[in-house]
């Protein structure tokens, strides 16, 4: 596990990240301590403390790492003039993809699903980090679409679950599944994005 150099104070927070992200998967979220990911980051648990309040806060800090940056990447997309609108719907699903199924949360997927049912905070936390500010980006990106006759009118609520359900889903099954012979091609990111991608397409164009 990664050591964190204690002079190196101003990456302190994302090494320790780094840490006890590799600890909720090893071991999930439960059996996972503030003194073990102390230990593994060569820090003391008060100092483990004074950058996280407890695990609840450290967990969440973990499935957010990056996300932040994702949704301003997904916003860059949508304000790029010299995009046309399918090209626009393209890069933001390899953006939501990279997100939602190869970031820190994707691949602890499972274990943000089974600790959100018992800290509220958790869900909250990647809702409003994350999955709200994509949600928006999708949305200006099909209603300019549609506003230049490229993209039919499509209701919201479905334009979200068509978006976000199957990168989702495809986290927990990657975690779920991966062992299992003949699943590779299904679990296959780059597959099921280029799939996704070209229905969803399909179904927004006049």
């Amino acid at each position: 596990m990664p050591k964190i150099d204690a002079a190196d104070q101003a990456n302190t927070k994302s090494a320790v990240v780094a840490v006890a992200i590799d600890h909720f998967l090893t071991h999930g979220y439960a059996a996972t301590s503030m003194s073990a990911i102390a230990a593994a980051s060569g820090l003391g648990k008060a100092s483990l403390y004074h950058h996280f309040a407890s695990k609840e806060h450290l967990f969440i800090a973990s499935i957010t790492q990056g996300l932040t940056a994702s949704a301003q990447q997904m916003r860059q997309v949508a304000n790029d003039v010299s995009l046309g609108h399918e090209d626009r719907v393209r890069q933001a699903m390899v953006i939501v993809y990279d997100a939602c199924v190869l970031s820190a949360a994707g691949r602890m997927a499972p274990i943000v699903a089974e600790t959100s049912r018992i800290i509220p905070s958790v869900a909250r936390g990647f809702h409003d980090s994350f999955i709200d500010a994509m949600k928006g980006v999708m949305c200006d990106i099909v209603t300019a679409g549609v506003r230049d006759g490229v993209f039919r009118h499509r209701d919201p609520v479905g334009l979200y679950h068509m978006t976000f359900g199957p990168p989702v889903s495809l986290a927990i099954s990657r975690a779920m599944f991966a062992d299992i012979p003949g699943a590779a091609q299904a679990l296959d990111v780059d597959y099921a994005r280029r799939t996704q991608t070209d229905m969803l397409l399909e179904l927004l164009h006049v």
